[in-house]
């Protein structure tokens, strides 16, 4: 479903996809694309620790990540671990196309379920906690 959302912008394609975290950071060394979105909530390993891969082997590869998890907690997890852009599966398609033009443009797009901008800083304690999950 959501490969053909995406498809339907022009000059947009999507060019893999993945079933699990490792997946995706295989896919992302096979296929480098320029923008890949993520979910938190993955098998094998969950998003965070797939972004925090992908940014350090790729850190020019844009992440979003598009999750049911609507806490600015997650969406500042999502920060220190190299993701560009944090949004709610509850909003809409165009919210999805904005947040991917705004990375695009070299912009950052946190977005909760309920419409609110947050800043996607994290202490730099956090980021050492969350960097350090699976290692």
């Amino acid at each position: 479903m959501l490969r053909i959302l995406l498809e339907a912008e022009e000059g947009w394609a999507v060019c893999g996809e993945a079933a699990d975290g490792q997946q995706a950071i295989d896919q992302s060394e096979l296929l480098t694309p320029r923008v890949i979105v993520l979910d938190i909530h993955m098998p094998v390993m969950n998003g965070f620790e797939a972004t925090r891969r992908i940014h350090l082997r790729s850190p020019e590869t844009l992440i979003l990540i598009l999750t049911s998890d609507e806490s600015p907690h997650f969406a500042r997890a999502a920060a220190a671990c190299g993701a560009l852009g944090f949004l709610s599966k509850a909003q809409t398609i165009d919210h999805l196309v904005k947040a991917i033009l705004s990375l695009l443009r070299g912009e950052r797009y946190f977005l909760t379920a309920d419409a609110k901008m947050i800043s996607p800083k994290a202490p730099e304690s956090y980021r050492s906690e969350v960097v350090d999950v699976h290692e």
